[in-house]
């Protein structure tokens, strides 16, 4: 008899791919300029965004021809009234397929200067940085309501057809294992929370993470943007954290997965040291720039 795959240990490779699908919030509540920034909260998340993709690119390594590894594979979902891919695809549409992040290294949209914050372990304080990075979505957008469970719905059936045994979306290419054998999907929302769209998003997020593949049930991380300046709450195990913050922030917390021991270990990136207790959900409310900088980057590559 096969032995059982311990869970949440397979790393991302050409044979073993991931799924990341990224919901960015573009409702009109993003316009909401951030305390003592001259940027909003769409400029934020746009941002990471970007950020995210070209850390992923830049560290996932070269093959023999010197091209990115087909390490992962992203779907970008942005959305208000409406839910509609962002990246750009073969077709020079929004494409509905997730786009390996080979093709993403290769066509992106420009070059621009960014901003870039570099934790200082010695001062315990940031050094901000100037450097020249690829992005893939401009300009940042901020109109309508916030339909999140329609988003959701989108990214479920992205990884319905990414985990279909029959015909998987998109193919599975020369070499790769059954996905079925792969790390589980990632969802990744990115939020103000000012939720005012038709639906469940709860009742969503639970079909997805139930969800899976050998190496465990899908996972959800929400980042929880709002105007202030307050300390941000990184990772809760519990909704009395939240007492007495945003009205919604107990319904981003139940819609995030409990963290996995393996990932929860690595989430020290976010906390520089501090330890997250067993139980922690895959949330940050009130992340700046910085905190959903890091927060994105370590829910990618931990499993890179």
């Amino acid at each position: 008899m096969m032995e059982a795959q311990a869970q949440y240990t397979e790393r991302l490779s050409r044979q073993r791919p991931g799924l990341f699908v990224v919901l960015l919030d573009q409702s009109g509540s993003m316009q909401e300029q951030v305390d003592g920034e001259p940027l909003t909260k769409a400029d934020y998340a746009t941002a990471a965004v970007n950020d995210l993709i070209y850390t992923m690119c830049s560290e996932a390594g070269t093959d023999d021809n010197d091209r990115v590894k087909k390490l992962a594979y992203i779907s970008v979902l942005g959305y208000n009234d409406t839910v509609r891919p962002m990246l750009v695809g073969p077709n020079g549409y929004g494409s509905e397929m997730p786009l390996d992040i080979q093709y993403l290294s290769d066509h992106y949209m420009g070059i621009q200067e960014v901003q870039r914050s570099v934790y200082n372990q010695q001062r315990q304080d940031y050094d901000i940085i100037l450097a020249q990075a690829n992005y893939w979505i401009d300009p940042p957008v901020a109109a309508g309501r916030t339909q999140m469970a329609t988003a959701l719905l989108k990214a479920q059936q992205i990884i319905q057809g990414w985990l279909d045994w029959n015909a998987p979306i998109p193919p599975m290419e020369p070499g790769q294992a059954p996905r079925n054998q792969c790390f589980p999907p990632v969802v990744i929302n990115i939020t103000d929370a000012e939720l005012n769209g038709e639906g469940d998003p709860e009742a969503v997020a639970a079909t997805i993470r139930s969800l899976g593949t050998a190496q465990g049930n899908c996972l959800i991380f929400t980042c929880h943007i709002t105007k202030d300046r307050r300390q941000p709450v990184l990772f809760p195990s519990s909704p009395g954290e939240l007492m007495g913050l945003h009205p919604t922030a107990a319904t981003m917390f139940n819609m995030s997965s409990v963290l996995p021991d393996l990932i929860r270990e690595k989430s020290t990136k976010v906390t520089h040291g501090i330890n997250v207790p067993a139980g922690a959900r895959g949330f940050v409310y009130n992340a700046d720039a910085r905190v959903l900088a890091e927060f994105l980057r370590w829910g990618t590559k931990g499993t890179m």
